[in-house]
């Protein structure tokens, strides 16, 4: 497609698009390994016990409490990762801000793959859940893709790509609250979390 006139601003030889899409393969790879590292279970309890005499054993512990401790962790995550975003998309550059969206999206699908495990029915067992989560969102921005440009990919230009990773970053953050709501209804029904507060705070957190 790059050999055809009218979709770039320059022609682009074979080895050069293999270079530009393997850079790009390359820096989503490494934007996905930092936001599971920044949103797995097991390092919010590591980076929670280095900070706390008291360590939190989550082998011990009921699922139901694992639930509570994480789903109050991610309200903290979620926070530093929006104030991040926010320098992103108030820099004006159309690349930082689409990244500011990408970033939190990348967290948003780590925290969804998370909750997944609390779920005591074996779907998700019965599944690859990285490869759930990644085609749920993939599906997302074709489908804004769509609605976007009826005209054809690329007929409104690169502001497009900010305004399409906007909205899946919204619908990804829902879907979270989507499956807290959930899971509430099971696992958290007997003990004592608010779930309507932890939304509330959710949301709040722009």
């Amino acid at each position: 497609d790059t050999m055809i006139s009218g979709g770039f601003g320059r022609k682009l030889e074979s080895n050069q698009v293999i270079k530009f899409k393997n850079d790009w393969l390359d820096r989503v790879q490494k934007r996905k390994i930092k936001a599971d590292e920044i949103a797995s279970i097991q390092t919010i309890i590591r980076i929670s016990n280095e900070k706390k005499q008291d360590k939190y054993d989550f082998k011990e512990n009921s699922i139901e409490r694992n639930l509570c401790y994480y789903l109050d962790a991610i309200q903290k995550i979620k926070k530093a990762r929006m104030k991040l975003a926010s320098k992103k998309w108030a820099s004006g550059n159309t690349s930082n801000m689409t990244q500011g969206c990408y970033d939190l999206i990348d967290f948003y699908e780590k925290v969804l793959i998370e909750l997944s495990t609390f779920y005591q029915n074996r779907y998700f067992e019965e599944i690859n859940r990285n490869l759930y989560f990644n085609k749920l969102i993939s599906n997302r921005f074709h489908w804004y893709r769509i609605l976007s440009e009826p005209e054809g990919e690329g007929s409104r230009g690169t502001i497009i790509n900010n305004i399409i990773a906007n909205k899946v970053m919204i619908e990804l953050d829902y879907k979270v609250i989507e499956m807290v709501n959930s899971l509430s209804q099971s696992l958290l029904f007997n003990i004592r979390f608010n779930t309507k507060e932890w939304e509330v705070k959710w949301k709040e957190i722009t």
